[in-house]
């Protein structure tokens, strides 16, 4: 199973992104609460994929955003790790399917085996480059 891309909205620029979600259709449409403090953990946690230099800002506010656009994955998913940035200040929507993934992983992406990690970065160098 090939991993599913994750959070990549409009607003961040990659080839597809012009057929992409708006990332500010997005915004206070996620579980709110304790389940939007999890996601952002989950999302920080998960495995990084490739490094990116230099940091980001925030697409909505332009304010420095302190994770960077890094990959990362659970093995499952693969996404940008500055998406735990949006979850966390903007309680975005994120697909109910990766809610319920991450739920039912108790909150903790795990640690991938090199294998899926290798897929993964497969998977997200496709995604990205069209």
């Amino acid at each position: 199973m090939q991993p599913t891309p994750l959070g990549f909205f409009a607003e961040f620029k990659y080839p597809a992104a012009d057929t992409a979600p708006s990332l500010r259709e997005a915004v206070g449409r996620g579980p709110g609460g304790a389940d939007q403090r999890r996601l952002a953990f989950y999302l920080v946690g998960g495995s990084m994929i490739a490094a990116t230099p230099g940091g980001e800002n925030d697409v909505l506010d332009d304010e420095p955003v302190y994770l960077t656009a890094s990959p990362a994955t659970d093995g499952d998913w693969f996404w940008r790790r500055d998406l735990a940035h949006y979850v966390a200040k903007y309680n975005i929507a994120l697909p109910d399917e990766f809610l319920e993934h991450a739920r039912a992983h108790q909150w903790a992406p795990g640690e991938p085996s090199e294998a899926r990690l290798a897929i993964a970065a497969e998977a997200f160098a496709a995604f990205v480059m069209g």
